[in-house]
């Protein structure tokens, strides 16, 4: 269990790890709201990696291990997560590191 203040309220939310999708963590979260704590069903379309304070978002990762990585922010907006923006990332050998896709 994490504490974390996804909605940026100023309130800690609660996550709950629903366990990994491979190398990818999955969490539940149940938001701080009026005094209670509600289930918020849009966050576990997330592959929560952390929160990103300064830019208010909440970034998610997924990775198929060695060839691909995707990186997508979302926010807090009318009571659901809202995806925000996405980039894509694959492998380059050339470069020996992962470049963003075209």
């Amino acid at each position: 269990m994490l504490y974390e203040d996804v909605t940026f309220d100023g309130n800690e939310d609660v996550l709950i790890s629903l366990g990994d999708a491979g190398p990818n963590r999955v969490f539940c979260a149940y938001v701080y709201e009026n005094g209670e704590f509600s289930y918020k069903n849009t966050f576990e379309s997330i592959s929560f990696d952390h929160v990103d304070y300064a830019d208010k978002t909440i970034v998610g990762f997924i990775t198929d291990g060695h060839s691909y990585e995707y990186e997508a922010k979302y926010a807090y907006e009318d009571g659901e997560f809202i995806l925000k923006s996405e980039t894509h990332y694959k492998w380059d050998d050339e470069l020996d590191k992962y470049v963003v896709e075209e």
